[in-house]
């Protein structure tokens, strides 16, 4: 009774180890869509070129 006991131990461990691999994967996608986020924000900082160009206007003015 009691071998049988620590196999279902050890199976139960390598189980848990695997879960926590999976886990990591799947963390790691969810980290490559934040940065798609990032370049969300990059077309904001375009917005503010135009605002460089609007400065250059005003050069021309005088």
């Amino acid at each position: 009774m009691p071998s049988p006991s620590h196999l279902r131990k050890a199976r139960s461990r390598t189980i848990e180890k695997e879960k926590k691999t999976h886990s990591a994967q799947v963390h790691v996608p969810k980290k490559k869509k934040k940065k798609k986020k990032k370049k969300k924000k990059k077309k904001k900082k375009k917005k503010k070129k135009k605002k460089k160009k609007k400065k250059k206007k005003k050069k021309k003015m005088a």
